[in-house]
């Protein structure tokens, strides 16, 4: 939504008022957070499926790279 400004008044804001890239910079650090705390409560609470999630990860890393070598491409797992 900021970038649709033709002066791009929204950008010059984000990047001079401290106060936004505070707010930017706690929600980025916040969901980290959270995504780091749900993946060791997952793998320490329900061991069985550790492996299984660590699997998953691994697929969609994989899917993320090859997205971008063919656009014609398709997946089957």
């Amino acid at each position: 939504m900021i970038f649709d400004d033709d002066w791009l008044v929204g950008t010059t804001q984000l990047f001079t008022c401290p106060i936004m890239l505070l707010s930017l910079t706690f929600q980025i650090l916040m969901l980290s957070l959270r995504n780091n705390i749900v993946e060791l409560l997952s793998k320490l609470v329900i061991k069985r499926y550790s492996n299984l999630l660590d699997w998953y990860a691994d697929v969609e890393e994989r899917l993320s790279f090859e997205e971008y070598e063919d656009p014609n491409q398709t997946f089957s797992i």
